[in-house]
């Protein structure tokens, strides 16, 4: 070989992986000489000698192929190209055009990618809105409901692709932000409203200014009637002219007013009314235009939305596949850095269905918790050289690549997906018209008979949850409700609807002191409705508390929301966690994989290789699982035991079958091993 192709190859492996990249980049990894070639080294590989023969004709033939040329010459950073078909999905969003193999494919996600969100950043012009255009064509055309918070009128234009589209601006639409989702206790809703009225008015506001605020709110929850925002500004007026209100507490008054009275005015027709019925607009495909708002006020309306929406899918506890999408354009109003209160719900949103697509000219100013948690990501042309790097580091991109960044061709774009493939890509996005010439009279005219169509809210909230009809009944017999306060109400619906929060956590979400939390965590087991768990699911420190809850409680509140999986609730817990710790290692994870009528616990898949994961809390079954992922077509298993003594005496018993299936390889593991375990 020549020197710049000279290798040390120790082994036919490392001689095959070499000449297939090399045929790869060159587009002739299936030119029938490489693939022959390719054949007789998997054969060779103990002769390094004839190893070197092979590769050496192979190199000559490659570095004289015109698609080697192309590629050398070509000053495309982002080489080799995803083959044909690896990088597709129902959901279009652009094209590849290989020059070397002169062809074109295309490019999508599939449904299971969105609900593991988006991020798109480009510099202002470089075609941001177009990528979010063809991607909503693509969602409509499959019946796929969304919500747009558009600040800009961008979106109207896609009345031109869809007559089941509603655009509303904040004139029309009717929104009670006091009315709890249907399912949750208005304490909690309370508390939730509290948070981000504070988040974005007063970010270092004092404690009893949101005592006093959260206090007048859950008064008015208790008054006959449906709660609304003049009847909360009437109240915080009457404790304005009440003497036994300290001066104190009156000047908090009075500085929340400064915000309220502005807010109403502006809005009193959309907040004042019992509003649409949101949980029937989540069906639908909906623009919420917020333009002619300040800036406040337009962020405190779409982060509110946002979290009666996760609120609604938190309560309904039904897991899955997308259910539904959120656009957010200009995502740092919602997603800053230091804004804890909306980012800590991306992580989150994918297990309910909720997926987001989120686009931004800043990329760096956005929240590590959304560059964490984005499965896919699309880069047009960068300006700054801060939003360079910060993009840079989250795809994984090297220096060459970064420095392309800014030299983007218009309607080009670089893609990173956090699974399927593995490298970053350039996809060239297609033409498309966006007509942003539509009049409000053209709009007010579409929009007559939708509005006129719409389901009011219920005049009152609604408390209780209503059950998931797939799921099986409870078989207990009927019991008394024992008399529980708010605050124990709220925490045993916290424990029904989000059982893997540690204990501590939790209590710091409800914004309830530890002294508190305790004792009401002490006062549910007493009353026979939860029971304690501890389990490690931290590498370092001791096991965390978890409540699960009795017969009893789900009498009361119903089944807790265990997700998908099978088994206890430790067994279901690790499910849950293994799946973040595996999908963070970029691996595909499937829970309850199903393979040839056999489930694994979970199934993974990364480079070509499949693994059936089993988690062993206790050895009953454990070889007979093992036997039926064999059977299902398994080769690679992995044993995860609760315990050494487990371990052990599983392993010892499957010595004894090893020989019965050979090319299987079992391996065992213990669960509190550091690999497990997020860092």
């Amino acid at each position: 070989m020549n020197n710049q192709h000279d290798k040390n190859f120790s082994n036919g492996l490392s001689a095959f992986n070499y000449l297939y990249a090399l045929a790869k980049n060159a587009g002739m990894e299936h030119d029938k000489r490489i693939v022959q070639s390719l054949k007789l080294i998997s054969c060779k590989s103990r002769d390094c000698k004839a190893v070197r023969e092979i590769v050496n004709r192979c190199v000559m033939l490659i570095t004289r192929s015109p698609g080697y040329i192309a590629a050398m010459q070509s000053n495309n950073p982002f080489l080799p190209y995803p083959p044909p078909g690896i990088i597709d999905g129902e959901i279009k969003i652009g094209y590849i055009y290989d020059e070397i193999r002169k062809i074109r494919y295309p490019f999508g996600i599939s449904r299971n990618e969105l609900n593991q969100h988006l991020l798109e950043s480009g510099r202002s012009g470089a075609g941001k809105t177009t990528v979010l255009i063809i991607i909503l064509t693509s969602l409509s055309r499959m019946g796929i409901p969304f919500c747009i918070f558009d600040f800009k009128r961008d979106y109207r234009s896609l009345i031109r692709f869809s007559d089941a589209l509603h655009v509303f601006n904040w004139k029309n639409f009717r929104f009670n932000p006091l009315l709890p989702p249907r399912g949750t206790l208005p304490i909690q809703w309370a508390s939730i409203f509290t948070d981000v009225f504070f988040g974005n008015f007063y970010m270092n506001a004092a404690t009893s200014a949101k005592s006093l605020f959260l206090e007048t709110l859950l008064e008015l929850y208790n008054l006959p009637g449906t709660p609304s925002m003049i009847r909360f500004c009437e109240e915080l007026n009457k404790k304005l002219s009440s003497n036994a209100v300290p001066a104190s507490a009156k000047d908090s008054i009075r500085t929340i007013m400064l915000r309220l009275r502005p807010f109403i005015i502006l809005l009193g027709d959309m907040v004042n009314s019992p509003g649409f019925d949101m949980i029937d607009l989540l069906e639908r495909q909906v623009v919420l235009e917020l333009d002619g708002l300040t800036i406040e006020y337009q962020t405190f309306l779409a982060t509110l939305i946002f979290h009666w929406i996760f609120t609604y899918r938190l309560t309904l506890a039904v897991r899955g596949q997308l259910k539904h999408a959120l656009l957010f354009d200009e995502a740092k109003r919602l997603f800053s850095l230091g804004i804890p209160l909306v980012a800590q719900l991306v992580s989150l949103a994918r297990e309910f269905g909720q997926g987001l697509i989120l686009a931004d000219q800043m990329p760096s100013d956005l929240d590590y918790a959304v560059l964490a948690n984005v499965y896919t990501t699309i880069t047009l042309n960068l300006s700054s050289m801060r939003d360079i790097s910060a993009t840079a580091y989250t795809m994984g991109l090297n220096e060459e690549q970064r420095n392309s960044l800014n030299c983007l061709p218009l309607k080009t774009a670089v893609v990173k997906l956090a699974g399927r493939y593995p490298k970053p890509f350039l996809i060239h996005i297609p033409n498309v018209r966006v007509d942003k010439n539509i009049s409000d009279a053209e709009v007010a005219d579409y929009m007559r008979d939708k509005l006129a169509d719409l389901t009011p809210a219920a005049s009152e909230p609604v408390n209780t949850v209503t059950p998931d009809e797939t799921e099986s009944k409870v078989e207990v017999h009927p019991v008394e409700p024992d008399k529980l306060d708010d605050n124990e109400q709220m925490l045993l619906s916290d424990i029904k609807n989000r059982p893997f929060i540690p204990a501590t956590e939790r209590l710091n979400s409800l914004s309830f002191t530890t002294y508190l939390g305790q004792k009401l965590y002490n006062g549910l087991i007493e009353k026979g409705l939860v029971e304690e768990l501890e389990i490690k699911t931290n590498y370092r420190g001791r096991p965390q508390k978890f409540y699960k809850l009795t017969d009893k409680g789900i009498a009361l509140v119903g089944r807790q929301n265990l997700g998908s999986g099978k088994g206890g609730f430790e067994h279901r817990l690790h499910q849950q966690r293994l799946t973040k710790v595996f999908e963070a290692q970029n691996y595909q994870v499937s829970v309850e994989g199903f393979k040839s009528g056999k489930n694994a616990d979970l199934s993974l898949s990364k480079d070509g290789q499949n693994i059936a994961v089993e988690i062993i809390i206790s050895p009953q079954n454990a070889i007979e699982n093992i036997e039926k992922d064999i059977a299902a077509g398994w080769k690679t298993i992995w044993m995860l035991c609760n315990t050494l003594t487990i371990l052990d005496g599983v392993k010892r018993e499957w010595t004894t079958n090893t020989s019965k299936y050979p090319g299987v390889d079992v391996e065992f593991y213990l669960l509190s091993e550091q690999r497990f375990f997020t860092a």
